[in-house]
């Protein structure tokens, strides 16, 4: 790359220039800047700029042309730097053989669009999964052909109206269409559509309170008894008082996360570990956990790096075999076998624990512990009727000789009218303060 012979008005003088020349990666050219792309040279005029700014751009050149000799998409700041250019300027650079010719707006199809999507995602596989269905329902509904520019907030609500008819769950739609909205909001920064044709639509909740319920230790017991091996047993009780992710978390754990002298386990989350901070959690070796992985250490083979080296093979199917183990236990199989076992622990954490303490035993926030973990449990309401009557000694009605006590506090004598329909706010009012209702309702007849 080389700086045009004729420095520009703000250049310092000669030798700052003679500097440029020898600091930036130099082309042979006196009319402009130059790239050897393919064995070909390309002129790219930037015009008269101080030395910071043609350094700038050289650098920023010089590295692009490199991309672009490994066949490879720009990316990071590069990719930045690309989209902040004036469209003159890509234009040239796809002239030049730097950037891929954009397509007409008006040529662009929707596979076309989602194609360059998925090109540019960078995702876990689960993830990529549900990107996938995504696209799949996109291209059924709308046509993997149609284009782009005949989309628009109409076809979005038909979309929208095909998941409901269709039968899917709340959740379901809701994520499907919030990564529509992602999808095309990449194609309105690449220029492909005017406008996102999803922006506006509610998506809906995702929490599907329908399908959670909580796990009893009961039937965990029961189902653990039919658990054929020590790595199932384990897997379970992790699941169920340790809140582990069913298997992505199960599956990263080595002996060296476990401390058993000081009760506790290295968790390593691959839901989580693209977040800084949150790569790894320690979490409590609480009572019902240390017991099975102590035996499960006992007999594991010499050398072994995983607690789980059997369940960690791909042909094992975890979720049929676990619902084998629940009908074995004479019990129905509950929905969502696995986030349930999580969502119960959190919910019994969360009686225990302040909201915080637990969420970061589980891996999550506490927004997410609330929308989608948290539950009300039967010995929640069999503990709020057992709480003892802090009104007792009052009587609501007619009052006995035994309920004197409570005469002083409602200024009402035994057999009065006040007496016979108490009102606990007749209480807190000063005595020239209670006057007697009308009797159309709470609003008075007329204004004073």
């Amino acid at each position: 790359l080389r700086h045009p012979a004729v420095p520009g008005p703000r250049l310092a003088d000669a030798k700052a220039v003679k500097r440029f020349y020898r600091e930036a990666t130099a082309v042979e050219g006196a009319d402009g800047w130059h790239v050897s792309l393919d064995g070909r040279r390309v002129k790219i005029a930037l015009g008269r700029v101080t030395g910071d700014v043609g350094r700038r751009f050289c650098s920023r050149l010089d590295e692009l042309a490199g991309v672009r000799a490994l066949r490879e998409r720009p990316g990071g700041d590069l990719a930045e730097w690309v989209g902040s250019l004036s469209p003159a300027m890509r234009e040239r650079f796809a002239e030049v053989g730097l950037l891929d010719a954009p397509a007409k707006r008006a040529e662009v199809t929707l596979a076309t669009m989602l194609e360059e999507v998925f090109k540019s995602i960078a995702v876990r596989d689960q993830t990529r999964v549900v990107y996938t269905q995504t696209r799949t329902a996109l291209e059924k509904a709308m046509g993997a052909g149609t284009l782009l520019a005949s989309i628009g907030p109409m076809e979005a609500e038909r979309f929208r109206r095909g998941l409901v008819e269709a039968g899917l769950a709340e959740a379901t739609i809701s994520k499907r269409i919030k990564t529509a909205r992602a999808f095309f909001k990449l194609g309105v920064r690449w220029k492909m559509i005017a406008e996102n044709p999803f922006d506006g639509m509610k998506a809906g909740s995702q929490t599907n309170r329908a399908r959670m319920m909580f796990v009893p230790v009961e039937w965990i017991a029961k189902v653990v008894e039919q658990a054929n091996t020590l790595e199932w047993k384990a897997l379970i009780i992790l699941a169920r008082f340790c809140g582990l992710r069913t298997p992505s978390e199960h599956f990263t754990l080595r002996w060296a996360d476990v401390d058993f002298a000081g009760r506790t386990l290295i968790v390593h989350s691959p839901k989580t570990s693209g977040k800084a901070g949150r790569e790894y959690r320690v979490v409590p070796m609480f009572a019902e956990v240390e017991a099975v992985l102590l035996a499960l250490m006992d007999s594991a083979p010499a050398g072994a790096e995983y607690v789980f080296s059997e369940l960690r093979r791909p042909r094992v199917n975890l979720r049929t075999q676990f619902e084998r183990f629940v009908k074995r236990a004479g019990l129905e199989a509950w929905p969502r076998l696995f986030q349930n076992l999580r969502s119960s622990r959190a919910t019994e954490l969360a009686a225990s624990f302040p909201a915080h303490v637990q969420a970061a035993w589980l891996g999550h926030t506490e927004a997410v512990a609330k929308a989608h973990y948290l539950q009300v449990r039967d010995q929640d309401f069999a503990a709020a009727a057992a709480l003892p009557n802090t009104l007792d000694g009052c009587a609501f009605g007619v009052q006995t000789g035994a309920d004197k006590g409570c005469q002083s506090a409602t200024g009402a004598k035994r057999g009065s009218s006040q007496g016979r329909g108490w009102q606990p706010v007749a209480a807190h009012a000063a005595p020239g303060q209670i006057q007697p209702m009308t009797p159309m309702g709470f609003e008075p007849m007329s204004h004073p």
